[in-house]
């Protein structure tokens, strides 16, 4: 089976999924670039990881040159963009020309917050996907409840969250422990409870909420570490007052970032508004407790109780309340030797990965 799928660019938490199929299909994985030096090193920084080579195309018109250089017998885009308006144009000529074609299957990152409360990031990608979404036969989503949705209103949808291979991951958090035990010593670690946060500092991902939940919390021996970078870090910097307990880190990738994982117990995602975040995937894999954000297509990988907790990031009092009272449960602070934790994911990838290899053999 050939297999076509375009991505704009090679995302760390799609490299396992792109693998899978370049290992059962004959499959073309097409990605862009732009011109950007830092999308070339991040693409660099992952082929250790990639099983296959990707074809780099610099105008998305190139991706026609390729659509039409083989018979293919699925084309995967990603969104309702101009590479699927593409697809779908070249698909209907075909028919009306040949009476030949090929399946359509689209994947869309949307939360359900985003269709079912109409709080999409933009009204085109609102109208896109309304006037795209009846010309394709099938789509991949990254929540289940997106999938429910779109099956009662469109007769489509297929599971599938953005997640890494487990294998891989445990892996790599094993051999980053290491690195994990030089952090403890550098930073005095050791015997404390530690909140961690990654991604970028905007104003969406609702952290200035987290830090002054954090602040009004009497919990002593507790290190709030946050990883990332952006426009709210002078703001931030300004709400923690040069408090000790709080550092900022910056960005970091790779073993550096995974090493995090490994110390800290209780991650957070706060987002009022956010597709997914691989990141909730990447905690839960080293073993964190997580609170997320009930507006984040990852809530679905919380299990109440059990894993984490989700919550209302537009309700301050009950979040703090939530914060104070899973801080105080963590029953082991950082010790060391560190030993690496029991992975927390509710499934693990390769039990997910065959609702897509479903999709695709049907």
């Amino acid at each position: 089976m050939k297999v076509l799928l375009y991505h704009p660019f090679i995302p760390p938490y799609r490299v396992d999924l792109f693998n899978t199929l370049s290992e059962r299909y004959e499959t073309d994985i097409v990605t862009m670039y732009n011109g950007d030096c830092n999308q070339a090193f991040k693409s660099k920084s992952l082929e250790h990881l990639m099983l296959f080579k990707p074809k780099v195309i610099k105008s998305k018109k190139d991706f026609l040159k390729i659509l039409t250089s083989k018979k293919y017998d699925i084309i995967i885009p990603h969104e309702f963009g101009i590479v699927t308006i593409i697809a779908i144009i070249y698909r209907w000529w075909l028919k009306l020309t040949f009476r030949k074609s090929y399946r359509l299957i689209i994947t869309v990152d949307d939360s359900y917050d985003m269709i079912a409360n109409h709080n999409q990031f933009s009204w085109k990608h609102k109208l896109a996907t309304r006037l795209m979404l009846p010309l394709v036969d099938d789509m991949i989503n990254v929540e289940p409840r997106v999938v429910d949705y779109y099956r009662k209103h469109y007769g489509k949808g297929t599971y599938f969250p953005i997640i890494c291979d487990d294998n891989r991951a445990e892996a790599e958090l094993k051999a980053c422990l290491p690195i994990s035990e030089r952090i403890i010593k550098e930073f005095n670690l050791e015997g404390k409870k530690i909140l961690l946060y990654v991604g970028r500092l905007v104003e969406l991902k609702n952290l200035r909420m987290v830090m002054q939940a954090y602040l009004s919390i009497q919990e002593s021996n507790t290190i709030f570490s946050i990883i990332g970078d952006g426009p709210e870090m002078t703001k931030l910097k300004e709400i923690a007052k040069d408090r000790k307990d709080i550092l900022f880190l910056g960005k970091k990738t790779g073993h550096e970032l995974y090493a995090w994982y490994n110390i800290a117990q209780l991650f957070v995602l706060a987002s009022w508004q956010e597709a997914f975040g691989a990141v909730t995937n990447e905690a839960l894999q080293g073993g964190c407790r997580c609170l997320i954000s009930e507006l984040a297509g990852s809530q679905c990988l919380i299990k109440e109780g059990i894993n984490g907790r989700t919550f209302n990031p537009h309700d301050k009092k009950t979040f703090t309340t939530l914060l104070a009272t899973e801080i105080k449960n963590i029953s082991t602070p950082v010790k060391l030797p560190l030993k690496q934790r029991k992975n927390m994911m509710p499934q693990r990838f390769d039990q997910l990965i065959n609702n897509v290899i479903q999709l695709i053999e049907k």
